[in-house]
Parts: structure tokens; sequence; C-alpha cells
């Protein structure tokens, strides 16, 4: 996989990378980030792990997962209208509040979404944390 390097954030800063033992975040001011939520049955554990030791290019290795998860394993639960339009009202209710949603796309077992904190805020501060 490619180490991108990223760097903490320094103390005493609110901007850059951080993470809490899960996921990574990123703190930057009013800059575009790009978030995805995928369900939890849309692609086996194994699977991942095996293709993130197999494949080094991580260009790859992405294919390779939105090509999976293209497929439909899983419930796909959100293709369900109702579901989906859950999903759809939770993105859009802090939009133009917390942050500037740009663009979203709800697929059959992920949720894929652009937008841009607002202010001076953090992606920690928003709700999308």
């Amino acid at each position: 996989m490619v180490n991108y390097n990223f760097k903490p954030k320094d103390e005493g800063s609110i901007y850059g990378w951080y993470e809490r033992g899960y996921i990574p975040h990123f703190d930057g001011g009013e800059i575009s980030q790009f978030i995805t939520f995928r369900l939890c049955d849309s692609m086996p554990r194994e699977k991942l792990e095996k293709w993130r030791s197999e494949v080094p290019d991580d260009i790859e290795f992405r294919k390779d997962v939105e090509k999976y998860l293209d497929s439909g394993f899983g419930e796909c639960r959100l293709k369900n209208i109702e579901v989906a339009l859950m999903i759809q009202d939770s993105l859009l209710f802090h939009h133009a509040r917390s942050y500037k949603l740009t663009a979203w796309v709800i697929a059959q077992s992920r949720s894929c979404s652009s937008y841009t904190i607002k202010g001076s805020g953090t992606l920690q501060s928003s709700p999308l944390d």
C-alpha cells in the first residue's frame, strides 16, 4: 500500500490529520473533502485484509474494492428507497449550517459525499464525525 506520510496535527493546532483509533480524519478549514460510508456486510473483512496484503498498488486496491462493492454483496439495504431517503435526509440536515454538501450518491451498499466544513469549524466539531 502507498504510505502517504500524513503528518499529525501539531500541538495547539486545530488543523491536520488525527485519529481516535479507528478512522483517520483531516481538519483543514474550508477545504473540500470526500467521505464514504459502507454497510458492514458489504465486504467480508477477510477479503479486504487479503487484498491489503496482496495488492501493492493503492490504485488497483481501490479499484478492486469499488468493483466488489458494486457487485451487491450483503443485504444492500440502501436499495430500499425509504432507507436511502433517511440517509439523504441525514446528509442534508446540517447542509448550509455546519458544512456545504456539494455532491452525494447513495448506492446499494454505500453512501459517498463531498462536502466543505464551514468557517473555522473542524470535522471533529461537525455532525459528520
